[in-house]
């Protein structure tokens, strides 16, 4: 059963618009983002598999047939033809989005992790990959579709010169970022978070493009 909050938020949300969230503290604020945004996130990966699939088909349609007796040149084939097919899974997994979530600390982050891996599917997998990054958990190998952290380590991880690779970049996480939470904004948008927020704000983070929404949120009580 829905609480207030999702029952209110979600109808914009899967709409594709902003969203400004004032709710209690533990009336189901973080599900009433979290939820369409494996919404969002799922649909577009089906989309993209969908597509994906359809262009597969379309090149094994235009290929000429196989000679009646094999020979080496079959082999090479194939081979080259799954090379092609890894490189466009991996092309199509570059150009996957994701969401941001922005929280004042890491306890905070914690929770909205556990709330998103609780997201499971039929067969109890779950939903969305999250992860955290901080100065004491850098950003994972795969990519991931959910990203929980404070402006503080964003910030730093953006700065950092050794890099983690083009999605942890101000240009990679452009691209790649379509959806932003802003958790606890009553304490995000004042005092010591003010210059890692404006920071954010000036390698144009939140100026992403294509579908997607924001979400700002309070807590009180």
């Amino acid at each position: 059963m829905l609480g207030a909050p999702q029952e209110l938020v979600a109808p914009p949300l899967l709409a594709g618009q902003d969203v400004v969230l004032a709710a209690e503290t533990g009336s189901g604020k973080t599900l009433a983002y979290l939820a369409p945004i494996a919404c969002a996130l799922l649909r577009h990966r089906d989309a993209q598999a969908a597509t994906q699939r359809q262009r597969q088909e379309q090149e094994e349609g235009e290929r000429p047939a196989p000679a009646s007796r094999a020979g080496a040149g079959d082999g090479d084939a194939g081979r080259a033809a799954g090379r092609e097919a890894a490189i466009a899974a991996a092309a199509a997994e570059a150009r996957r989005p994701l969401a941001l979530v922005l929280v004042p600390n890491t306890a905070l982050a914690a929770q909205v992790i556990v709330a998103a891996s609780a997201l499971r599917g039929a067969d109890g997998a779950p939903l969305l990959r999250a992860c955290t990054v901080s100065s004491r958990s850098p950003p994972p190998f795969e990519r991931p579709d959910v990203v929980v952290t404070t402006p503080g380590a964003l910030c730093t991880l953006l700065r950092d010169v050794g890099g983690y690779g083009h999605l942890w970049t101000p240009e990679g996480l452009a691209d790649a970022v379509k959806h932003v939470v802003v958790d606890e904004a009553d304490l995000l948008l004042t005092g010591g978070y003010e210059r890692d927020l404006n920071y954010l704000l000036d390698v144009r983070l939140w100026w992403w493009g294509g579908v997607g929404f924001g979400v700002v949120g309070w807590g009180f009580g």
